[in-house]
């Protein structure tokens, strides 16, 4: 493990912390009358690219480093 991997882990959780919080907000954000300003299928459609910043997180913790071909 490096020295480096401290600031890394912390950039990285913050990061998917802001990106997470920012889905969900836009999956749950109401109009008039409390619609849906975004359709619930779109809203979870946005939550996929979160499955793959956790997956990215728990590579940084776990220190692995990523193939390049």
């Amino acid at each position: 493990m490096s020295r480096r991997s401290g600031p890394a882990r912390a950039v990285t959780t913050v990061l998917f912390g802001l990106g997470l919080l920012t889905s969900l907000t836009v999956l749950s954000t109401g109009g008039e009358n409390y619609d849906l300003i975004v359709p619930l299928g779109y809203g979870l459609l946005g939550l996929l690219p979160v499955l793959a910043g956790a997956g990215a997180v728990a590579a940084v913790w776990r220190g692995r480093r990523a193939a390049l071909p």
